[in-house]
């Protein structure tokens, strides 16, 4: 990161000083300014367009996929289909960010490398290859064919995030 305000929000942004909260700690109430500030200003209405019919469309296009994913994860394990996590969008609005629940309902991670930030040297030293011990069977494979992102369309419908392209490999 170049940028020295980015790394400057990142470490002192609602996140936490890593850039990661749990995921069922819930963001405070209101807006955060200076967090994700866009100097354009609004989004323009046909990028809004775009991000309507092209999400509409691959939803449409994609619904088989997301009822046979629901059907396994509720076959393979109780709890939720989706999960739920507040998010900073456009202009530092908070929003609920939808993905497809991936691990065991309800486990907290007991041990340390689960604890330790993604990106971090010492969770990949610690982390055992392969799938995780709080992920299912299942929701490995759909992390890894990123199947478990799709619910996000429905975030692009509403309005709560813009279509950019495709992600990176990591």
């Amino acid at each position: 990161m170049r940028d020295p305000e980015a790394r400057r929000v990142r470490g002192t942004g609602p996140a936490g000083p890593n850039g990661q909260r749990p995921a069922d700690e819930p963001l405070p109430e209101g807006r955060y300014p200076g967090i994700g500030r866009v100097e354009t200003g609004e989004t323009s209405p046909l990028k809004r367009l775009l991000d309507i019919t092209v999400g509409g469309l691959m939803i449409g296009i994609l619904w088989p996929v997301f009822a046979l994913a629901a059907l396994l994860i509720k076959m393979e394990s109780p709890g939720p289909v989706l999960i739920k996590q507040d998010r900073v969008g456009l202009n530092g609005g908070a929003f609920r960010f939808l993905k497809f629940r991936t691990m065991h309902h309800n486990r907290r991670g007991s041990d340390l490398a689960e604890r330790l930030p993604t990106g971090d040297l010492m969770r990949r030293l610690l982390s055992p290859k392969g799938r995780p011990p709080h992920a299912t069977a299942i929701g490995w494979s759909l992390r890894k064919t990123t199947v478990d992102e799709l619910p996000q369309l429905v975030n692009v419908v509403k309005g709560d995030m813009s279509l950019v392209g495709p992600r990176p490999d990591l």
